[in-house]
């Protein structure tokens, strides 16, 4: 499996899906039906009303990634028309690449005043610098003034409208009105505007209408078997047109298939050494006139035979069924383990089983928040198809838990949670022949709790067992045998209490170079803490027998941020301190592991694909995830926040796109820039490219109704569960 979500049916319109197969080295050829999936992102950035969520009068969180243009302050109610431009001036930010910023250039707008009886005079700010002005009368005008050279700068540019005047507010809008426009942006030199849409999907004609300079971008799967792309470009006005039409892979590598005059003849585009891979296509239509591209159809050699076809690592040949452990150390990012090159000792005893484990090093969770990432942990979901993402949510009773897979198969399962966003409150209970619901921190509590059954003899092999510490999640308060990191001369105000951490997530407190290293400290100490308790149960099993014929689980929901990007904790960002976890996976004795790539890009939903697989258990139809221990293919991880306008991501082996209503997107190239800090968008137009496609993908996703979704729960919480998600941060 390629994907860890559903690929939605309409994903395949371009390729596989809109195109008859046939087994003949030439196929019967097909056309387009609908391509709703891609985006086109103009040459130069242009705003359209269209763009805005009519129903809360904003942009859509996906809408600033197709139109690199945000409206970002000074703006009043959609009408049908278009926006208001209201009170003192209008801002807006453009985003450039270097190559945009230093092309030639016009601002345009078409605008009319807010007064029928009086002109309104617009003066035009640059980055802080004033370059122009026009006057705006009672009709609808265009307007145009050119861009001084070295004005624009590459990334994010400021414009500012200031008005002469501005109007009483009306009684559906409390705002001051002055400006009505009806679009406005760059365009380049010599060009005309588009005061429309500058790209549609024409069913009848079976072709892709671009009616401005830009390109069209859309991630597809190539089919095993796919030849060559064939479309039929032709320029539809007099200017003539040049196309220039390739493939973007997922590592940035760029191809491209061809370079010339669109003049109504049929273009092949080669697939060679794509297929059955993920890829960006692109079609870049330049000359300022309109372009279609008519005919999208593939050429299909005979199937793959299935006998080629990579095979999942096979389990290890054993007369009894191995038993499954998962241990969950909730909030524990990936890089505060010893086992993954810590400067401090944090977790000794699961350094002392790495030797004889597989240690992933590159396992993203989807979410930077439990409710939403722990049901691809349990049941193989990824977020867009379980839906587990607010309350009151709960997983819906007919999705398909581990637990319940392995009861089927002759499993008995036990679970003990200390998180109330990990149990019965959100449906991730289901299964379990029992589960403890401990609302107390000490990871301790639910290892003595568990041994005491295991030791009982009240969970007969083979068996599942899932344990949900808090540890290291705050509250920072480990006990002195595990608070040893910290500085003892330390005098400042931290002491690891909820409050305070929430005081500081608030921004209501500030804190200084001495304040942070002491929370972390506290947190590494909290993570020794999780770590004995992951000793306790290690040992048990070892010493019990159990060890070698148990396939065994640790890792954790999500990470933690200490102000990387002036946060700290989790649930507001999709940053990598956030996301990336760590997996341990200590297969039953054994197992053939050759070829085990733990380099790889891997979620959480991974991890139930790959037990289901070693077990020989035919996954349910609803799992997404991959089988860690068969070869990796083409991965792509969504993402996703937890605040009431969340921020959306995609993560690839080298790329995060990332998207947030009312903010620029932001684009991060993992492998030169680890940590974070710049956005790659200001470097060249392919970053901008691959951004919009993976967002797109991701939208599509999103809006698939094939999804299975959570449902609601109508259970209200008790006060024990609202007084535990109060400690954790949640309420």
């Amino acid at each position: 499996m390629r994907s860890l979500w559903r690929i939605p049916n309409t994903f395949c319109l371009l390729l596989a899906g809109l195109l008859l197969v046939s087994c003949a080295p030439e196929p019967a050829q097909t056309w387009l039906t609908s391509l709703d999936q891609g985006v086109f992102l103009p040459s130069a950035p242009f705003f359209h009303p269209a763009t805005l969520n009519a129903e809360r009068n904003e942009q859509a969180w996906w809408a600033p990634h197709s139109r690199p243009i945000l409206i970002s302050s000074g703006w009043g109610e959609l009408e049908d028309w278009g926006v208001w431009g209201t009170d003192e001036a209008t801002q807006v930010l453009f985003l450039l690449d270097k190559a945009g910023a230093e092309s030639t250039l016009d601002f345009v707008i078409r605008a009319r005043a807010a007064d029928p009886k009086r002109a309104q005079d617009v003066s035009l700010l640059l980055n802080g610098e004033s370059f122009g002005d026009f006057t705006a009368d009672a009709d609808w005008q265009d307007h145009r003034l050119p861009i001084p050279a070295g004005r624009l700068q590459p990334g994010e540019n400021v414009l500012e409208l200031r008005y002469s005047y501005n109007v009483a507010p009306t009684e559906d809008d409390h705002r001051r009105r002055a400006l009505a426009f009806e679009g406005l942006g760059l365009v380049p030199t010599g060009e005309d505007p588009v005061w429309g849409p500058g790209f549609r999907v024409d069913t009848d004609r079976d072709a892709l209408l671009m009616a401005a300079s830009g390109t069209y971008t859309v991630l597809v799967e190539v089919p095993e078997n796919a030849k060559a792309l064939i479309l039929e470009p032709s320029p539809t006005g007099r200017a003539e047109q040049t196309l220039r039409a390739g493939i973007l892979t997922l590592d940035g590598t760029e191809e491209v298939l061809f370079d010339g005059p669109a003049v109504g003849e049929e273009v092949r585009l080669p697939l060679d050494g794509h297929q059955g891979r993920r890829v960006v296509f692109f079609f870049e239509a330049k000359g300022g006139g309109r372009l279609a591209l008519g005919q999208p159809r593939l050429v299909l050699g005979k199937p793959a035979s299935n006998e080629t076809r990579e095979t999942p690592t096979q389990p290890a040949q054993t007369q009894e069924k191995p038993n499954v452990v998962i241990l969950v150390l909730d909030a524990a990012r990936a890089d505060h383990f010893s086992t993954y090159g810590y400067k401090r000792e944090t977790s000794p005893e699961i350094d002392a089983i790495a030797a004889e484990s597989l240690v992933f090093e590159q396992v993203i969770a989807e979410c930077s928040y439990t409710m939403c990432s722990m049901p691809s942990l349990l049941a193989g979901l990824s977020f867009p198809d379980h839906g587990l993402v607010e309350r009151p949510l709960a997983l819906r009773d007919d999705v398909v838990t581990l637990a319940e897979a392995l009861k089927e198969n002759g499993y008995n399962a036990f679970g003990a949670t200390a998180n109330p966003n990990s149990s019965q409150i959100t449906g991730l209970d289901q299964g379990f022949d029992n589960m403890l619901q401990d609302w107390n921190p000490d990871p301790l509590r639910i290892t003595r709790f568990a041994l005491r059954r295991l030791r009982q003899g009240q969970i007969e092999p083979p068996l599942f067992m899932m344990l949900h510490f808090v540890p290291p999640h705050e509250p920072y308060a480990p006990r002195p045998r595990h608070d040893i990191f910290g500085d003892p001369n330390y005098d400042g105000f931290v002491t690891g209490d909820r409050l305070e951490t929430q005081a500081i997530y608030d921004r209501l407190v500030e804190v200084n170079d001495e304040d942070l290293a002491e929370i972390v400290a506290l947190y590494d100490g909290n993570l020794r803490a999780g770590d004995e308790a992951v000793g306790r149960i290690i040992r048990f099993f070892k010493t019990s027998g159990l060890w070698d014929n148990t396939f065994f689980v640790i890792t954790s929901d999500h990470g933690e941020a200490f102000m990387e990007h002036g946060e700290i904790g989790h649930n507001r960002n999709v940053f990598e301190e956030m996301m990336w976890v760590p997996l341990i996976i200590k297969p039953p004795k054994g197992t053939d592991l050759s070829g085990v790539d733990t380099k790889r890009l891997a979620t959480l939903a991974d991890v139930v694909t790959t037990i289901y697989n070693h077990l020989g258990i035919e996954p349910p139809q609803t799992v997404r995830g991959n089988d860690l221990f068969a070869p990796a293919g083409d991965v792509l991880v969504p993402l996703r926040s937890a605040q009431e306008v969340p921020h959306f991501g995609i993560r690839t082996t080298r790329y995060k796109a990332i998207a947030r209503q009312g903010e620029l997107p932001l684009f991060l190239d993992l492998q030169k820039d680890p940590k974070e800090t710049r956005n790659a968008l200001a470097d060249d137009r392919r970053a901008l490219l691959l951004h919009g496609a993976l967002i797109a993908h991701l939208k599509t996703s999103l809006d698939d109704p094939n999804a299975q979704r959570a449902g609601a729960r109508a259970e209200p919480l008790k006060p024990k569960d609202i007084e535990m998600l109060k400690t954790l941060g949640y309420l």
